[in-house]
């Protein structure tokens, strides 16, 4: 098969296609002079500015996508997603390529998500010793009522000990019969 088929085959596999000719993505991008949003670049990379339309349907529903992603992600109680997550979560997954970027992962890449997976997991050893702590704090709150609860419990038998020795005595004297001693110490029991 010659080269030149190869490459229509190839063409024709593509899901959909772009407006940014044979310049790659990454080389349309550098040439702007802030580097937009990738939901941005997407829409303008597969809009045709001559039909005023998106270049095909799938491309506007996945920019449909993009955009609804990123508003849920701008939620305050949301968890927020690189652009590059949000290339992988909608457009899909390639090895060592982003879709939508059209490059490969770079090395500075590798190092961001190092540098933030080192961040993460500091926060996360931060969590986990605050969380410790206050495992401990609660573990001591946890024995101090445990030791409150003893002394109380002694309490009350020391009560039940001088209830009984006062039944005694007035039952020796007379004041209370056997009867009402046993009905007071059942009701008191």
């Amino acid at each position: 098969m010659k080269r030149s088929e190869q490459n229509v085959v190839a063409r024709s596999s593509l899901p959909w296609n772009h407006s940014c000719g044979s310049k790659s993505f990454a080389a349309t991008m550098s040439t702007k002079a802030e580097i937009p949003h990738f939901v941005d670049f997407f829409k303008e990379s597969h809009w045709s500015k001559k039909k005023d339309d998106w270049l095909d349907h799938k491309c506007m529903e996945k920019h449909g996508e993009l955009e609804n992603l990123r508003t849920m992600c701008s939620q305050p109680d949301a968890i927020p997603m690189s652009q590059e997550e949000m290339s992988v979560a909608v457009l899909g997954k390639k090895s060592g390529y982003l879709r939508g970027y059209g490059v490969g992962r770079k090395p500075c890449n590798t190092n961001t998500t190092s540098r933030d997976n080192g961040e993460e997991v500091i926060i996360l050893r931060e969590e986990l010793s605050s969380l410790k702590e206050l495992n401990d704090t609660q573990q001591q709150q946890l024995e101090a009522q445990n030791e409150q609860l003893a002394i109380q419990q002694q309490q009350i038998k020391a009560q039940n000990q001088k209830l009984e020795k006062f039944q005694e005595v007035l039952l020796r004297c007379g004041l209370l019969s056997s009867d009402e001693c046993g009905e007071e110490s059942t009701e008191g029991g």
